[in-house]
């Protein structure tokens, strides 16, 4: 190779990526990528690069385009702080592409533009997140009940899926997506990452490996899990301080409805990223709710919506043992109050479905309701509002729990046909 345009490359390439950063590009390639590195250097970098028509300026902009639209993320990164080096500004970086993004017609932009509130601030000439993900790759964690269907769903529609669980990835990973080995793996390897866990502990766990992975690429964190207001609201400030975007997002429909991709979303987080997920969000939910802004406020929604279901299901089947007493029949009893007033969606799916056939098979465990009341429980006692109910109805799903231990929720009814709970 041309010596002169290699070191004119060379030159050029560390001025604007930084020469940190290339050196240990260059000295840490192998023998097999080696000369990868070379050509790049004196093709792409001497040889147009350090041509004198186009200024830097201009050149990293046009990168920047093509970057975008490449759907390449890493690059883009080196790149955008490159641009920043060459005299760009932020508001210059933003109409770039954003113009690039409506010639794509891809509904608010891939990833990559500036943050709002970071894309200036920080570390000198360090680029803020972007306010918007790729339609590319998206991890999974958490594969259980409710998980694992979401992920199947999500890969299903066309997108590529990295998938983990803690409790064996490759066994529990949907058939098209890809099973990661870690979730350092995970965070390496995609730009927004759904999580599917059963609590607040795992959630905390969850991001801040995700957040302390070696070349994460991570961007946001959508929570789907039920996990408490508190958790929801820690879980915001750790992913926060950690450099990513926690967004509360929990779902309800069961495991049915995870199945169907009918379940229903409560969204609480940018408006922004919400829009720019949707077509992910859309393989998986048939209703999503923007409900909020702040973290913690998705949770509530959950949390009323779960007492609101525990409650129903608890009561459904006191009142239909009450009328087996006289002598009614289960089937005549559901189709009665199925069309009236006494319906709720535990007398018309779950006793239709799971209790009359004796399947006991809703998939939402007996631990997970019990854990669902003492959570709005919890933040009820805090935030002072009623809650004489709520622990009534904690009580009996504790007593649950206790007495039929993993169990499905829709055990109750035998439960309470067994005589698990006494009358006052």
């Amino acid at each position: 190779m041309p010596q002169e345009r290699y070191d004119a490359g060379l030159a050029v390439r560390r001025d604007v990526i930084g020469a940190e950063a290339v050196d240990r590009m260059i000295s840490g390639a192998d023998s097999f990528n080696r000369e990868f590195q070379e050509l790049v250097t004196e093709f792409c970098w001497g040889g147009t690069w350090a041509r004198g028509v186009l200024e830097r300026k201009t050149r990293s902009m046009l990168n920047l385009c093509l970057l975008s639209a490449l759907n390449r993320p890493h690059e883009f990164k080196l790149h955008f702080r490159g641009a920043l080096r060459n005299g760009c500004t932020l508001d210059e970086l933003k109409e770039v592409l954003l113009q690039v993004h409506r010639l794509l017609r891809y509904p608010g932009g891939r990833r990559g533009v500036p943050a709002g509130e970071g894309g200036a601030g920080g570390a000198g000439d360090r680029p803020g997140r972007g306010d918007v993900t790729s339609a590319g790759r998206y991890g999974f964690v958490g594969l259980g009940n409710m998980g694992g269907p979401m992920a199947a769903n999500l890969s299903r529609s066309g997108v590529e899926v990295v998938a983990f669980d803690a409790a064996g990835t490759r066994e529990r990973a949907p058939a098209r997506a890809r099973a990661a080995a870690s979730l350092a793996d995970l965070a390496a390897s995609t730009e927004t990452v759904f999580l599917s866990l059963p609590d607040g502990p795992a959630v905390l766990d969850v991001v801040a490996e995700v957040g302390a992975a070696p070349d994460r690429s991570v961007e946001t964190v959508v929570d789907l899990s039920t996990v408490g207001i508190g958790h929801a609201q820690r879980a915001f400030a750790e992913a926060s301080a950690l450099g990513l975007r926690y967004v509360d997002a929990p779902v309800s429909g069961g495991r049915s409805g995870a199945v169907e991709a009918t379940i229903a979303m409560m969204w609480a987080g940018p408006a922004d990223v919400l829009e720019a997920h949707r077509p992910a969000l859309a393989a998986m939910a048939k209703h999503v709710f923007h409900v909020g802004t702040r973290a913690g406020q998705g949770q509530a929604l959950k949390l009323l919506n779960n007492f609101l279901s525990a409650t129903a299901t608890a009561a459904t089947g006191e009142a239909l043992l009450f009328g087996l007493a006289h002598g009614l029949e289960l089937q005549t009893m559901l189709d009665v109050v199925n069309v009236s007033t006494g319906r709720s969606h535990a007398s018309a799916d779950k006793y239709v479905r799971r209790v009359l056939t004796g399947s006991f098979d809703s998939g939402f465990a007996t631990r997970l309701m019990a854990k669902d009341v003492r959570l709005y429980v919890e933040a009820a006692a805090a935030g002072g509002t009623p809650r004489g109910i709520a622990s009534v109805v904690r009580s009996l799903w504790d007593a649950v729990d206790a007495g039929l231990p993993g169990s499905d929720h829709t055990e109750v009814f035998a439960f309470l046909r067994d005589g698990g709970a006494a009358s006052p």
